[in-house]
C-alpha cells in the first residue's frame, strides 16, 4: 500500500468501539467526512496490516465495522477491494448455509 494512504475504521456498535479503544489507545478518533459529505466517527489505524488483523479476527472477536482509506487530505471511502472481499466472504457463507438442490 502507498504510503500517502491512512487508513479508518468505523465500529458499528458499542462492543467494537470498545475492543478498537483497547487496541489503538495510541491512536485517536475523530468524526470525518465521506465522498457524499456524511460524516463518520471514525478510528485512525496505525497501517494496513492493523486492518487485516481486524478483518482476520472479525468473527473471532464478534466486532462489526465498515472499513475506510484516505488519499492525502481528501475524503474517506470504502475501497473496493475491501468491498469485494467482504460480498465474496458473504456469498460464500450463504451458500455453505443453503441445503443443496434437490
Amino acid at each position: 500500500m502507498s504510503q500517502d494512504y491512512s487508513w479508518y475504521v468505523e465500529p458499528l456498535d458499542s462492543h467494537t468501539n470498545e475492543v478498537l479503544a483497547r487496541e489503538l489507545d495510541d491512536c485517536w478518533s475523530d468524526e470525518l467526512k465521506d465522498g457524499d459529505g456524511r460524516f463518520h466517527q471514525v478510528w485512525r489505524c496505525p497501517d494496513y496490516s492493523f486492518i487485516t488483523r481486524l478483518r482476520q479476527s472479525r468473527d473471532n472477536l464478534q466486532i462489526d465495522f465498515v472499513i475506510y482509506s484516505r488519499k492525502g487530505n481528501g475524503p474517506i471511502r470504502r475501497p473496493p477491494f475491501v468491498l469485494s472481499s467482504m460480498h465474496r466472504t458473504r456469498d460464500l457463507r450463504n451458500a455453505i448455509k443453503r441445503p443443496p438442490a434437490a
